[in-house]
């Protein structure tokens, strides 16, 4: 009996003090979480990743923070969270999928899409081009001819180096040349997210843009700036009356839409993801965060795990192709 019982004894304290089964450490959350926005605040991700924050906290019961990282065109947030611990508390926000082909246009960045674990998208909005008021263009082809009367007049505003609407820019100079052998002469001219590529654009420094459709864009169409085109396959709900890029005969362009997406380092153990997934689910089937998230033009929109990596991987191949026909290049 007395050896029964100190071999009992001898287990018990084993689950109870060894630190590979104690209980305490599979507990997940237990201390805030980060979700890191790779621009500026102000934009529509930052916007929306903190609406969504503030409804992830009540479920995962810790508190859920938005970092900004702007910088290096989207690689210096998406290389933070690469290389973060894979432990669930470090969490990637963007709006399409550049973190994964960002080492096409730089050798430096070492990341690519296997270095994340997606988690899942909760909305979508397309890219639409927006030009100043006062330049006398309506149509994807009289932008191309306005350019062609004026060389070197125009100059093109981005969210970053290489991100997605430096990208857009790009294909429309590819798809110029080949439908129309037109080389189009626009200077680009990189910001650090959408607030500040907008207040460019609405302070005259650049006079055209790819941008993320949203209410802060919407806010200012038909004043300082006009929506020419929306790159997407239908006329969006937000504007109909614009027309999409393919109905001005660049259907190539409308798959340019938006998925605010999120993503963990990868090797996240698959519980944390599950987890992450299930609360972002929950949260986006609440009415009051959808309403929210359509006032800034957002349409809500879940997307497991196993969809988003598809998503994002037709995606890199499409813009890694871009990348490779314009020949671009790290400056």
């Amino acid at each position: 009996m007395r050896k029964a019982a100190a071999i009992l004894g001898f287990i018990l304290s084993f689950v109870l003090f060894s630190p590979t089964v104690n209980l305490a450490q599979e507990v997940y959350p237990n201390k805030p979480i980060q979700i890191v926005v790779p621009f500026s605040a102000g934009g529509s991700l930052d916007l929306s990743t903190r609406l969504l924050a503030d409804k992830l906290k009540d479920v995962l019961g810790q508190p859920v923070l938005t970092i900004n990282k702007p910088g290096g065109g989207q690689a210096l947030g998406a290389g933070f969270v690469a290389t973060s611990k894979p432990d669930g508390y470090t969490i990637y926000a963007s709006s399409g999928a550049t973190f994964g082909f960002q080492h096409a246009l730089n050798p430096s960045v070492t990341h690519k899409l296997k270095d994340f674990a997606p988690i899942a998208a909760i909305g979508s909005f397309p890219s639409v081009v927006v030009i100043r008021s006062e330049i006398p263009v309506k149509t994807l082809k009289e932008l191309v001819a306005h350019s062609q009367k004026n060389p070197g007049a125009l100059t093109f505003g981005s969210t970053g180096f290489g991100g997605l609407n430096h990208l857009e820019f790009e294909m429309f100079k590819v798809l110029v040349q080949e439908k129309l052998n037109v080389k189009l002469d626009i200077q680009h001219i990189p910001y650090q997210g959408m607030a500040p590529a907008l207040t460019a654009l609405l302070g005259n420094q650049v006079q055209y843009c790819n941008l993320p459709f949203s209410s802060l864009v919407k806010k200012h169409d038909g004043a300082a700036v006009r929506i020419v085109a929306v790159c997407s396959p239908k006329r969006s709900p937000f504007m109909p009356e614009t027309a999409t890029a393919g109905e001005q005969a660049f259907p190539e362009m409308d798959g340019n839409n938006y998925f605010l997406n999120y993503s963990a380092p990868a090797r996240t153990p698959e519980p944390i993801l599950a987890k992450l997934e299930a609360a972002f689910e929950k949260v986006m089937r609440e009415k009051e965060l959808q309403d929210k998230i359509r006032q800034m033009d957002i349409q809500p929109h879940f997307m497991n795990a196993k969809d988003l990596q598809k998503w994002l991987e037709g995606q890199v191949a499409r813009w890694e192709e871009v990348i490779r026909k314009a020949n671009i290049v790290t400056k």
